[in-house]
């Protein structure tokens, strides 16, 4: 159980925004912070992490089980070797679990293994098309990613109106880091660019959150008090 708050707080940061599964509840949080906060709660209310197996195997079992979360964080687990040994392998085993169910974190982080060539053979256009789907469900980390791809013609066809398009969406999320470095690049693309080519990409980017938002509306959610 330990070991679940632990990876929780620490590893909030990389898993959906969407809908958040709190494993020790059941539930889910619409909210990354919020999510952080009920994990780290719970953490300094137990006490430090103190490796104890048992509670790696409960972890575990809803990996096995099929908790998309719990095999994403698992991966990340074995990718950093924490509370587990390390294995660039393993944590890719546990990402494509996930990312097979269709969680937008774990397929962004089979991305990364892909694009570096970690645990697997080194494919750029098997990580485009995993950040593509991990993207379109509004994963922000996928989204500036897509815009870096885009931009450089990395696994996809060099298109800046595509990377501005991904750029513009990722600049709208609430991080601040993906938020700042998204703007900061997509302002440095914008010079690059033709009128009608600014004019394209926001039209595209627009259109996008607009579909995106009525997908979300329509999306079941689960808030805890």
């Amino acid at each position: 159980m330990r070991s679940q708050l632990f990876i929780l707080g620490h590893y909030a940061h990389h898993c959906s925004s969407l809908c958040f599964p709190f494993l020790l509840e059941g539930k889910t949080i619409n909210s990354i912070s919020k999510c952080y906060d009920y994990a780290r709660f719970f953490f300094d209310w137990m006490g430090a992490f103190d490796g104890d197996r048992n509670s790696i195997y409960e972890f575990r079992s809803h990996a096995e089980q099929g908790n998309t979360t719990a095999q994403n964080i698992l991966g990340k687990m074995y990718e950093n070797g924490d509370a587990v040994p390390k294995d660039y392998k393993e944590a890719v085993k546990w990402y494509k679990k996930g990312s097979d169910q269709g969680d937008a974190p774990a397929q962004y982080n089979l991305a990364r293994m892909y694009c570096w060539g970690v645990g697997v053979s080194h494919d750029n256009e098997e990580a485009a098309g995993l950040l593509q789907k991990s993207a379109e469900q509004g994963y922000a980390w996928s989204q500036k990613r897509m815009g870096e791809l885009c931009d450089k013609g990395q696994g996809v066809p060099k298109d800046v109106v595509q990377a501005y398009k991904w750029y513009d969406i990722a600049g709208n999320n609430s991080d601040r880091f993906i938020r700042t470095t998204a703007i900061i690049r997509k302002n440095a693309l914008a010079k690059q660019m033709t009128q009608s080519q600014m004019q394209e990409a926001n039209h595209f980017a627009q259109e996008w959150m607009e579909l995106y938002q009525n997908r979300k509306k329509n999306s079941p959610k689960v808030i805890i008090p």
